[in-house]
């Protein structure tokens, strides 16, 4: 497996993201849109300063509320996906998260959905990225990653995937078993996260309280079983939303979570 951090578990600024994450001694690292927003360099000078580290920028995201929208979004949304699709190939991204739509507009429709997906691969294609599709945990119509994967089956683009973050699928309680039905070429990528257990509405404990894996109350062991047992060998990335993780030292996190991952990387030596 190669490991990957988010760049929102940390705070700093992007050099200093990147430049902790490499010292660290990740692989890559997954980028958000909103880091690009505050960045005042180009894509190149961005995409440069990875590679200079030994970092592969291994992931876009996310890319939200896409599938499924009312039919007088739609245009908007492909030119959306087009422009960043395009910003990609500048920042040499090969892989988009796109997140189940949130928004109550939306169209439950599977089939649509698949088709939307499947009209998404195309236009990746041709840029020659990967598009991961994942079910957040508050998703208007498809928050299980059983049903993602589901659509992703109807879509049938070879160009369209799943990505399994686990914290969605334990936030909600639900089974590990039916991931073993999930071929491992097309999970795209893998997110981790631990979490304290709370009283809260998904979306707060998400943004704000998530932590790496063996600093919460989660068992991941059963999760990282299920990953040996179909035998995953891609990326794995932490993606921790935590306020205190930002406002302290990005070298100190960084390694926290290089350490978190040797429990997953003990069994893939196994």
């Amino acid at each position: 497996m190669k490991y990957s951090m988010a760049t929102v578990c940390l705070g700093g600024t992007l050099e200093e993201r990147f430049a902790a994450i490499s010292a660290a001694g990740y692989d890559g690292v997954e980028i958000f849109e909103h880091d690009l927003r505050l960045h005042k360099g180009t894509a190149l000078a961005i995409k440069n300063m990875a590679a200079d580290l030994g970092l592969e920028i291994m992931a876009l995201g996310p890319f939200r509320d896409f599938e499924g929208v009312p039919a007088s979004q739609r245009s908007n949304v492909l030119d959306l996906a087009r422009k960043k699709l395009s910003l990609m190939n500048d920042l040499g991204i090969n892989r988009l998260l796109v997140c189940s739509n949130t928004s109550l507009e939306s169209s439950g429709d599977i089939f649509r959905i698949a088709n939307d997906l499947n009209e998404l691969g195309d236009l990746a294609q041709q840029f020659e990225i990967e598009v991961g599709f994942e079910a957040l945990a508050w998703g208007h119509h498809i928050w299980d990653y059983r049903k993602a994967w589901e659509v992703v089956e109807l879509a049938d683009h070879s160009s369209v995937g799943i990505v399994l973050d686990n914290w969605h699928i334990m936030a909600r309680e639900l089974p590990l078993e039916e991931i073993k039905s999930i071929p491992a070429e097309k999970i795209v990528f893998v997110q981790l996260a631990d979490a304290p257990k709370m009283q809260l509405e998904l979306l707060e404990w998400s943004r704000h309280h998530r932590c790496f894996p063996g600093q919460g109350d989660w068992d991941m062991e059963p999760f990282y079983e299920v990953l040996e047992e179909i035998n995953y060998d891609g990326w794995v990335s932490h993606e921790i939303f935590n306020d205190k993780f930002r406002i302290a030292d990005p070298k100190t996190i960084a390694l926290d979570g290089i350490r978190s991952f040797l429990p997953l990387s003990k069994r893939a030596n196994t």
